[in-house]
């Protein structure tokens, strides 16, 4: 999946500079064809048929309907009128005894109101990113890019908002505003970034893919431990005067090479460059983090779960002390807590038989015999025969 969904360059994007009315996007058509502006007075009436007017200059084949409404509240209409829409003007300080250019306050406010369409939208609650977008969806670079949060921007608002000021400059002063060009935008860009699918859109695939891989070892341990409890290995350990923590520490070594290598290997796997990719990832990544919000990292979270097999090793002891099961003696919950237990005697004092010979440690778990007994069963051509897996045939 890193191959086929691989990390993607995208270069800084601006829009050129442009006029207000370069980029928008009109047709004659029967949807989108309607008008709507309130309150209806003289001088509303006027600023928006000045405001069509100039729209139909740019664009001669778009044909609106122009209609005054009774009220401000334009989602009283149906839905079929308001999905044939184009804009609504609420003018907000406008009084409705207004007749002229006298009658207009000194700074005219008004709200505009258009159509959202398609995967274009204008996305006002989005203005500012939340942050589990940024941290495990798209960046804010990514969001920047993202023209369907511009789209009816520069389509469509920014030329009407500059079309209904004209009519406004032009009705309060007088003067015919026919020059069209004398306003040009700037566009303030957005920088480059790298697209990853996989760490944005596919997120919740890591993880799983992570689990999985660790399922099956979960698995194979299960396995491994069902069959040492089926031969009684820490039995015969006990029976033998071994030490049960040599088993722990063997399992613990065994099953530590296995997420060792299965951990460098997602890692690498997540880190590694490809043939066709020009992002570079180095092992030091693991301990930052784009924002500082959120201080957890990669690497933290790997010794985390190194210390955490470390603890878990040591409860699998005390716990195993505790409760040796039907072969070991049971030692006290506060066994720990004895200097008994931590200082082992540093000599041993010796044990002599019936004849004074020292018994060794090799000979102490063998049955003493006496030189003067008869021994009352005897077996001949006693054989014992042993399978590759060391078990009875």
């Amino acid at each position: 999946m890193r191959y086929v969904m691989d990390r993607q360059y995208r270069g800084p994007y601006r829009i050129a500079r442009f006029l207000p009315q370069d980029l928008m996007t009109l047709e004659n058509s029967t949807t989108s064809s309607f008008i709507y502006y309130y309150p209806a007075t003289t001088c509303t009436s006027s600023i928006v048929n000045n405001t069509v007017r100039h729209l139909k200059t740019s664009w001669p084949v778009f044909s609106p309907t122009v209609q005054s409404l009774s009220n401000s509240d334009i989602d009283s209409l149906p839905m079929s009128t308001q999905q044939q829409t184009y804009a609504f003007i609420y003018f907000t300080n406008v009084n409705l005894t207004c007749s002229s250019s006298v009658s207009l306050p000194d700074q005219v406010t008004y709200t505009l109101r258009m159509q959202e369409n398609g995967v274009f939208n204008y996305r006002a609650d989005k203005t500012v990113l939340e942050q589990s977008d940024y941290l495990w969806k798209t960046s804010p670079e990514q969001s920047c890019q993202d023209t369907g949060n511009t789209a009816n921007y520069t389509g469509a608002f920014l030329g009407m908002q500059y079309f209904i000021d004209l009519a406004i400059i032009e009705y309060v002063t007088n003067a015919s505003m026919n020059n069209l060009s004398n306003v040009r935008l700037n566009h303030f860009g957005c920088p480059a970034y790298y697209e990853d699918d996989l760490y944005s859109v596919y997120n919740f695939f890591i993880p799983i893919f992570i689990s999985i891989i660790y399922t099956i070892t979960f698995i194979m341990n299960v396995g491994y431990v069902v069959e040492e409890r089926h031969n009684k290995v820490k039995e015969y350990f006990r029976i033998f005067g071994l030490n049960t923590w040599i088993n722990n520490l063997v399992w613990v070594c065994r099953a530590m090479c296995i997420y060792l290598v299965l951990t460098a290997l997602v890692t690498g796997l997540c880190l590694m460059r490809l043939p066709r990719s020009i992002y570079t990832v180095t092992y030091t990544d693991l301990y930052t983090n784009l924002f500082d919000i959120y201080p957890l990292y990669l690497g933290i979270l790997m010794l985390l779960m190194l210390i955490w097999s470390v603890l878990y090793m040591v409860l699998a002891v005390y716990v195993e002390r505790i409760n040796p099961g039907n072969f070991g003696i049971a030692l006290p919950w506060y066994y720990i807590f004895q200097p008994s237990y931590w200082k082992r005697q540093s000599k041993i004092d010796p044990k002599f038989d019936q004849n004074g010979t020292e018994i060794t440690v090799l000979n102490r778990w063998i049955q003493e015999t006496k030189s003067n007994t008869t021994p009352c069963v005897s077996i001949n051509n006693l054989t014992k025969a042993i399978t590759e897996q060391g078990r009875p045939p």
